[in-house]
């Protein structure tokens, strides 16, 4: 039990007094570390892990959650109370996320109560809550909708799956909460406070948010609100790299580094994840990749490591006709150079071209398919 008292010990020291959550943590941790020694589950399977609905609320869970909730009945796979990967983490490595752990710690009910936990989050649970806290919080919650504080997209997508979950059990929260939803998002786009985080529709993620699955994502009308939702969202992410990318060409050109190009972590400044480029101008940052007929090859080489990653990040594919018209731009640049540099210049494009288009059209192919 090292790993146990070893996480119990360096947590928030508020964990030690919840015994109900000590239990449901100690009994993660228990069938996780038997699951990995038996070669039942990988890291990788854990990184899944409560990405699908809530089964306790009805909701659809995959293969891995099914075969673990008939071998552990007790443990809640589809929103326990530490994220599964961290467990396997601390398992197989004997790493510590502990900031991550700390941060679902301070929002989960177990630990700080239904009224004080995040909204949503309070609502995810429902089902184990008193009917009296439930009427409250459902009461907060049409509050919170009718002044449009609700304005993160992972929020909305969890309170649409809740309402659906609650109202086939006999309560309507909203009436026609699909059209109530798309409704409300378009008002956060009017008012431009819908909060632009694209990451919420991205990857393993796409179907989780804040560590639990959405819960009614099979409905019909819940794939419908999340696919309104996607394209405001994109909207307003677009909105806001148009206003950012001045200021990345001018990185680019002052520090001589291209990571913003290939990491994707924005608030510290990274834009390899996020369509961008397509909002700077092809003659400015082909004037970065040929400077005075001379090559830049690092910027090359960034370019091609971001597309490498489309896989990953499918939104770079909306970079497609920006890249087309920069190819052209470096073909007119180099034809122009005078001897001896134009046949260098032929030579290196002809080299790294190829390579950078090869990966935008696997891209394209995988997103417009």
């Amino acid at each position: 039990m090292g790993d146990f008292d070893r996480l119990v010990e360096r947590a928030d020291p508020k964990l030690t007094d919840k015994p109900q959550a000590l239990k449901a943590l100690l009994l993660l941790m228990v069938a996780i570390g038997m699951e990995i020694r038996a070669d039942r589950l990988s890291l990788d399977q854990l990184e899944k892990l409560g990405s699908r609905s809530n089964p306790a609320a009805g909701g659809a869970p995959n293969e891995t959650e099914k075969n673990l909730a008939k071998r552990y009945p007790m443990i809640d796979w589809g929103a326990p109370l530490i994220a599964p990967r961290l467990i396997g983490k601390l398992t197989a490595s004997g790493t510590l996320s502990l900031s991550e752990i700390n941060a679902t710690l301070a929002e989960h009910p177990l630990i700080v109560g239904y009224r004080a936990a995040p909204l949503w989050r309070s609502m995810y649970d429902w089902m184990y809550m008193k009917a009296s806290v439930y009427t409250s919080l459902r009461a907060e919650t049409i509050k919170r909708f009718a002044e449009h504080e609700v304005t993160n997209p992972g929020e909305i997508l969890h309170f649409a799956g809740v309402a659906l979950g609650i109202a086939k059990c006999g309560d309507i929260i909203f009436p026609d909460i699909e059209k109530t939803f798309c409704d409300y998002i378009n008002g956060l786009v009017e008012k431009g406070t819908l909060e632009p985080e694209i990451s919420v529709f991205n990857g393993i993620d796409a179907e989780s948010w804040g560590q639990c699955g959405y819960q009614e994502q099979d409905d019909a009308a819940f794939e419908a609100i999340k696919k309104h939702l996607r394209r405001a969202v994109e909207g307003m992410h677009r909105q806001e790299l148009r206003g950012k990318a001045s200021a990345v060409l001018e990185h680019l050109r002052s520090e001589g580094t291209y990571i913003a190009l290939t990491d994707a972590d924005e608030p510290n400044g990274g834009y390899g994840g996020a369509a961008i480029l397509q909002f700077i101008p092809v003659e400015d940052f082909s004037d970065l990749l040929i400077d005075d007929d001379l090559i830049d090859r690092n910027l090359f080489a960034a370019l091609e490591e971001r597309y490498s990653k489309g896989r990953v990040y499918p939104e770079l594919a909306e970079e497609a006709g920006w890249l087309e018209s920069l190819e052209e731009r470096l073909w007119e640049k180099a034809n122009a150079a005078p001897a001896p540099f134009k046949g260098i210049l032929t030579a290196r494009l002809n080299a790294r071209l190829p390579a950078i288009k090869q990966l935008m059209d696997d891209l394209v192919k995988r997103v417009w398919k």
